[in-house]
Order: structure tokens, then sequence, then C-alpha cells
């Protein structure tokens, strides 16, 4: 058994952190409620002498999977701890107790089994790390325009999440329930770690009336009374990690360049941390201008995202579009009915944003992280839809009703997941485009980025039994016919001839 006495010769001091408070929670391997002895860097005492103060049965709180939580909190910026059965013999030994626990300086999960004084500390399960890190959020992160919203990244254990929101000095509360636990908030989408991410859009802003406190829960689980900030992230430990940037400002129109045979109009916004470019990539004598729209993150390790009120903006392509061409060939000319090519970066769009371009042929998605594509978005621009070819790092996400469904054109994608994604929305709403897994490595008929035997087990399902599964790589050698001499192909490549 430890002697208690080392605990004061063992005093830790730690740099003062921003903290004002650490919150200690525990569950035990048998049940029983511990004793917490907790002191801090001057070595005083912070919860009674040796062996330190049962945990109160009644702070409880119960995670989603059943488990009981006893917590407590202290008014410190550091702490050190111990664990331990409170058992003291006549000597002061023979508590069964944990090793010194040092220097906790934020809210922390363990979970102790005081027949042995182990611990483990389970924090990470529980609360997202302290470095905080904004290209870890999903790209649904976005500003919300003129609405009270918030975001919470919560414990990778939850499975729904509510929100409480309420103003102190008026009384309002913003829940639409108005009863605890509030209002069930959407998740949309995952940190890079795995944690859940919820979105909260309250009612319209009010000036005057916005809510000064928030709290996140699961209906057993919640967070302390919280500062609210609109557009806030917040997690389980209290922390306001990042405040997504405002859609106020207007879109900046930079000088345009125009020449005999090609223009050129770009666009920046900076609190939307995007910009796009509408120019000329042919002049068809006939036709006369080709135009094509790109619209890309200025920041690319940040979120970036349209507002309603851009739309309006006499800056907007759109409205910017018609004026230039009217001053320039006396006949105004509509962005939608002229813009052939569009691509996409990671710029969270509108719902119905590109609805009514019908004149597309091209639409290109170049995405490093995950994206969601809106309801509406592209919902009628397959008139003349000639291929979508969709790059994407992360996950991707099609909204119902976000693509045409009776237009035959060309879908290229370039991982297994992503036409698993594109298929299962072309099952689901019966689509007639054309979905292509187009492999980045020459054999690699199933699209995991290796050439393997696998590679050869889906030729044959193909030409045992017309398992279409790979069926838009399955052509190797690219004779337009699958046969075995596309085996013998991968055969040699794995031969290395």
């Amino acid at each position: 058994m430890k002697k208690i006495t080392t605990l004061l010769i063992a005093l830790f001091c730690v740099a003062i952190a921003a903290n004002a408070t650490v919150t200690i929670n525990v569950r035990t391997t048998t049940g029983d409620a511990p004793f917490l002895y907790a002191w801090n860097g001057a070595g005083t005492a912070l919860n009674g002498a040796w062996p330190g103060t049962q945990m109160d049965e009644a702070q409880t709180y119960v995670t989603v999977d059943g488990l009981v939580w006893l917590t407590q909190t202290f008014e410190e910026d550091a702490i050190n701890i111990i664990f331990n059965d409170g058992g003291l013999d006549e000597e002061g030994t023979g508590a069964i107790q944990t090793d010194n626990i040092m220097g906790v300086t934020e809210t922390a999960f363990y979970v102790f089994d005081p027949e042995e004084g182990e611990f483990t500390d389970v924090t990470s399960t529980y609360i997202t790390p302290t470095g905080f890190d904004i290209n870890t959020l999903p790209s649904t992160v976005v500003y919300v325009a003129g609405k009270e919203f918030a975001y919470f990244i919560a414990p990778k254990t939850w499975t729904k999440c509510n929100v409480w929101a309420w103003n102190s000095a008026t009384g309002t509360n913003f829940t639409t329930s108005g009863t605890w636990p509030g209002d069930p908030i959407t998740l949309i989408g995952n940190t890079t770690d795995g944690n859940p991410v919820y979105q909260w859009i309250g009612p319209d802003i009010v000036d005057g009336d916005s809510p000064t406190g928030i709290i996140f829960n699961n209906g057993t689980t919640q967070t302390s009374d919280l500062a609210y900030v609109a557009g806030g992230v917040y997690n389980l430990a209290g922390k306001l990690l990042y405040t997504v940037p405002g859609g106020g400002g207007n879109i900046e129109l930079l000088e345009p360049v125009i020449t005999d045979n090609y223009i050129e109009f770009v666009g920046v916004k900076a609190s939307g941390n995007y910009k796009f470019t509408l120019n000329t990539y042919e002049w068809e004598e006939d036709h006369g201008p080709q135009f094509q729209l790109t619209i890309e993150p200025i920041d690319p390790s940040k979120p970036a995202s349209f507002a309603a009120e851009d739309i309006n903006d006499p800056n907007y392509w759109e409205p910017m579009f018609m004026r230039v061409t009217q001053e320039m060939a006396g006949q105004s000319m509509t962005a939608q009915d002229n813009i052939k090519r569009l691509y996409l970066g990671d710029v969270q769009l509108l719902e119905n944003q590109f609805i009514d371009y019908n004149e597309l042929h091209v639409v290109g998605f170049n995405l490093n992280n995950d994206y969601t594509l809106p309801e509406g978005c592209l919902l009628n621009a397959g008139q003349h839809m000639d291929e979508m070819d969709v790059k994407c790092n992360g996950t991707m996400t099609l909204s119902p009703n976000s693509l045409p469904a009776d237009k035959n054109f060309v879908v290229t994608v370039y991982t297994q997941q992503m036409y698993d994604v594109w298929n299962a929305y072309k099952q689901t709403y019966n689509c007639q485009y054309i979905l292509n897994l187009q492999s980045a490595v020459y054999g690699d008929v199933n699209g995991d980025g290796t050439v393997t035997a696998s590679d050869i087990t889906e030729l044959y399902n193909y030409l045992l039994d017309g398992d279409m599964t790979y069926f838009d790589t399955a052509d190797v050698n690219g004779d337009g016919d699958i046969t075995a001499a596309d085996i013998t192909a991968v055969y040699d490549i794995l031969l290395g001839n």
C-alpha cells in the first residue's frame, strides 16, 4: 500500500491556465462512489483532509450507454487528485488508491477500479481535444444569415442532441417546445476525429433580444450554462472553440479583364471566405463566348459558404453579368442562360442556387473536405448536361432532389466510396445518368488505389456471373470489351510485365 505521507512531498505546481474551474467526472468498476482527495499547486487540500470526501451520488448524469458518472467541480485553474476507497487503518495507511493524477486543468473523465487502485483516463472519448483546429470541422459548419445559430461538437457516444437557449434579461425562451430538454437539433456531419457535429438554427434575429445563455444536452448529459455567441462552436467541456465568420460585408468585384476574345470577372467575399471567377473558356464563331463559373475558397483551410443576401448583392455574378453585358453589347444577358461549365471547390452552396441553370454542359467538383450538395441545387441542370466530374477526399452527401433524374449524362468518380454514394442516389431516385468509376491506377478494377489479386477476382466475378459492380473499370486493356484478356492484363501488371 502507498503511504499517504508521500502525497504532500509530491506537490505539483502548474502554469495558470485560462480556465477558472476544473470538473472531475468518474465512474467505478464496482459501482461504489469513490472518495476524491484533491489539492492545488500550493499544497492546499480542496476536498477535505485525506482521504478526501466521498463523491455525492446525487450529482450524477448518465450517458446514452447507461453509465452513471459522479461529478464534482473545483474553482481552481489546476488541481491534483487521487481516487481511493476511503479505507484507512490505524496507521493512516490501508486505502486502495490511484497514483497521483497531476495537473488537471479542464473537465476530465476517469474510470476507477477500487479493488486494484487503477484508473483509466477516458477524457478523449467524451470531450474533443483541447487543441482545436477548424480544419477538423465538416464543411457544413457555415454561417446562417438572419438567424440565431450555434454548433455543438458532441462526444462520440451521443446519438442525439437538444438545445436550450434563453435571454436572462428579457426572460425569452428561444426553444420551440418551451420545456426541458429543449428542441432536438440536426446532426450535420462529423469532425475528422469522428465526433458528431450538431447544428442549432433558432428564430430570426431580433435586435435587443438574442440569447444570452445556451445549454446542449442529450436528455441525460448536458453542458453547463454557456454564454451564447452567435455562430459559436462548443463542446461538452463548455469551451467556445470557434466562431463561424459573419455573413456581413459586400461582394467585392475586382477589376475585370476584357479583350477581343476573353472576359474575366472575379468577385470576392472575405466574410464568406469564397471567390468566384466568371470567364470565357472558348469563343465560338457561331455562338460567341462560352462562359464558365468557378467557385472556390479564399483560404482552403477554413469553411466557406454563401449567405442568402449574397444573391441580391449587385456584384453577385448574375446582376453583375447582366449589367456588364448591357454596357458591352447593348443587350443584357443572364448568367444562368450563358454559363456552360461550373466548377465547385469547398464552398457550401445554398438550396436551389443553380436550379434554373439549364444550359450547363459540365459540372466539376474538386472537394477536399466533407460536402453536402443542397436540395434543388442542380435539379434542372440536365437539359444539356454532358458530364459531372467528382473528385472528393471527404464524404459527400447528395440531398433529395439535388440532381436531375431523367437525363443521360456521365458522372465520373474516382473512389469506390464516392461510387457507392452516387449509385445509391441513382437507385433511390431512378436516375438515368451513367456512373463511371475512373481508377487513377491502371489495372485497379475495384478502385481501392492499388492493383492486387482482388482486381482479378472482380474480373472473374464479372465473367462468371455478370456481376456488374465494377463494370465501369473492368475493361482494363481498353479494347471496348470485358474478356479474359483483361484478366491477363492485370496479371501482367502484378508480374511487372
